[in-house]
């Protein structure tokens, strides 16, 4: 781990060696976001109509004086179809019912918290960001049923990421994640990971490989009696897992598969989990079809999907999608069929 930071104080150092200095500039500032409904029918539930995740972001970039660039993004997400409300409900009903109730609460959630710098050499970002290993996941084109089986995050905190220019169709990325511990007497984690890949593009097609290591302690009370006496049980945990994707693009068809193999060792009991996902679509004039499989093998349980879809744009940065998605009983996800509208801006 330490050859990591070792290696990512080196690139900040090459970023930042003096340049042509050039006079400084007030940052861009671009306001960008979505609103995205969903009416969904999962099987042995009620259909629903929900949120899916409102999201309103700033995002820009400038020069510093000594001709390095730099940028930011900060971006949040709204959901407020979780209960809040009036507590009396229905007819005096002790139970809440936030579609009629006279407040909701939004709850508010922090997904990209981050600046950086960028040079000759490449770009280096800290704080909450886009995990580089998503990259690898070019099957994940779908909508509401996309990343079933995704073993890592698609963003990660307390984080810094080093990112390579394109070199002859090559990039690089080395990242690590330093969460020291929060104690609120209930729990206390203490998180180290470590992530490293890269890609390589020709042509049409493109292949990602990356790499996630990451430990980390929990520490959580055994029950209430317990948590009054300070005692606590003390979870030591390791997961290491290693993602490759690769794609092809043939005017229309667009092909995408990707392969995972992780392991998780909690107190010394290790799980294994091997996952493929394969994903097809062809574009025909304003619509995209989309034809998706993924399986996954958790320590000899074995879980698989079958996905279809058709996402329609409608012009002016409106589109509307309609999608299902079939998975068998050991899976322990509901069949479902889902609807949804988004705008952008």
């Amino acid at each position: 781990m330490k050859i990591a930071f070792y290696c990512l104080g080196l690139f900040c150092l090459l970023l930042c060696a003096p340049s042509t200095f050039a006079e400084d500039t007030t940052p861009s500032v671009n306001v960008y976001g979505r609103l995205h409904f969903i009416l969904a029918n999962v099987k042995d539930k009620n259909t629903s109509i929900n949120t899916a995740g409102h999201r309103i972001g700033l995002k820009g970039e400038g020069k510093l004086s000594n001709g390095l660039g730099y940028f930011y993004k900060l971006e949040t997400e709204y959901s407020n179809d979780n209960n809040f409300g009036r507590k009396d409900g229905i007819g005096g009903n002790s139970q809440s019912a936030s579609a009629i109730s006279g407040t909701d609460l939004a709850d508010v959630k922090v997904r990209h918290s981050n600046v950086g710098i960028k040079g000759r050499k490449g770009s280096v970002s800290v704080g909450r960001q886009g995990s580089p290993m998503t990259g690898t996941y070019m099957a994940n084109v779908f909508e509401a049923n996309s990343g079933a089986y995704l073993q890592t995050p698609y963003r990660i905190g307390h984080s810094i990421v080093f990112k390579s220019k394109n070199f002859s169709g090559t990039k690089a990325y080395l990242g690590a994640v330093l969460e020291g511990g929060v104690s609120d007497d209930t729990n206390e984690q203490n998180l180290n990971a470590i992530i490293l890949g890269g890609s390589y593009s020709t042509g049409d097609f493109h292949v990602d490989l990356g790499f996630f290591n990451a430990d980390y302690d929990l520490k959580s009370p055994d029950d209430v009696l317990t948590l009054l006496d300070d005692e606590s049980t003390n979870t030591k945990t390791k997961f290491s897992n290693w993602s490759l994707g690769m794609s092809y693009s043939m005017r229309e068809i667009y092909l995408g598969v990707n392969l995972e193999s992780s392991s998780e060792e909690v107190d010394g009991a290790k799980t294994n989990t091997d996952v493929i996902e394969l994903a097809f679509t062809y574009t025909f004039e304003t619509v995209v079809y989309g034809f998706g499989y993924g399986s996954a093998d958790e320590g000899g349980v074995k879980k698989n999907r079958f996905l279809m879809g058709a996402y329609v744009n409608l012009g002016g940065n409106n589109d509307w999608y309609i999608e299902t998605g079939q998975y068998n009983e050991d899976d322990g996800r509901g069949d479902n069929l889902v609807t949804g509208y988004r705008i952008k801006f």
